[in-house]
């Protein structure tokens, strides 16, 4: 590898040096300890099903358990295994980084801090990330915005009793009075849990029997339009990517559209007789 004088044997050298770090495995095992917590999260957020209400207890039950890993006795668990591994891989030990002298109008006349080992250093640093990673969440998750949405969905999802004037004043489309009555009609005829199934309930009706729920209706297109997760949006429109890249070349516009439509309804697609469409074109 290090024969070559390619741009890539370079830079797969630089990595492998790299990897014989146990610092660098060190980081890997304290950054996977994170981010694992945060992609289960986020495989939870992305459910076309999610609530508002859902989304944000999911948010603050990981929250919880990331700061839960902001003690010594974690981190010291971590960095054991660090050790074993770095000691069975026969990897450079743990140690300190190079240390820096920052400037004096940092620190003034009293000398710079320097940590004494590497569990002293590294566990600071663990827990900043831990700091920042609670930081981001809550300014993306606790928004006077989410909480209205909260609200407008409690609307829907929770008996009318505990709800308020309050939560419709925000929304000159809803009328309270009226909104109070066609809830309490539709809770009463239709069983729901989610705002996807009021969806699909209202879609069902006759265009009479929805005109009787009209408040309830505004409420649904409200939600719609600033939905729980855009999971579903991106994965459409990577998916016409795809398409447009591998197979437009090869179809007619027409084609193309008839594959996007499959592709993006391919849960009702599953549903189809595939005899029945085979007897369409014999």
């Amino acid at each position: 590898m290090s024969a070559s004088s390619s741009e890539s044997a370079s830079r797969a050298e630089g990595l492998h040096v790299r990897l014989q770090q146990g610092n660098v495995v060190l980081g890997l095992m304290l950054a996977l300890d994170v981010i694992s917590e945060l992609e289960v999260l986020n495989a939870s957020l992305q459910k076309s099903t999610q609530t508002v209400e859902g989304m944000v207890s999911a948010v603050s039950v990981v929250q919880e358990s990331l700061k839960s890993k902001r003690t010594s006795d974690h981190f010291q668990e971590v960095f054991k295994e660090a050790e074993d591994m770095v000691e069975k891989l026969c990897l450079e030990p743990i140690a300190l980084p190079r240390t820096h002298r920052p400037p004096k109008r940092y620190t003034g006349p009293a000398p710079a801090h320097r940590p004494a080992s590497p569990v002293e250093f590294h566990r600071v640093e663990f827990y900043r990330v831990l700091d920042t990673v609670d930081t981001q969440i809550t300014d993306r998750f606790m928004q006077p915005g989410i909480e209205a949405l909260k609200e407008l969905e409690a609307l829907l999802l929770t008996p009318i009793e505990n709800s308020t004037q309050n939560s419709v004043e925000k929304y000159p489309e809803l009328q309270w009075e009226d909104l109070k009555i066609q809830l309490a009609m539709f809770k009463r005829k239709y069983p729901f849990k989610t705002t996807a199934d009021v969806t699909k309930i209202l879609q069902a009706m006759p265009v009479e029997v929805r005109g009787l729920f009209e408040q309830v209706d505004t409420i649904v297109r409200l939600l719609m339009v600033v939905p729980a997760s855009s999971a579903e949006a991106e994965r459409s429109f990577s998916g016409l990517r795809r398409l447009k890249t591998w197979l437009r070349s090869t179809m007619t516009q027409k084609r193309l559209n008839g594959m996007a439509v499959c592709h993006i309804h391919q849960e009702r697609l599953e549903n189809l007789n595939r005899r029945d469409i085979a007897q369409t074109f014999i």
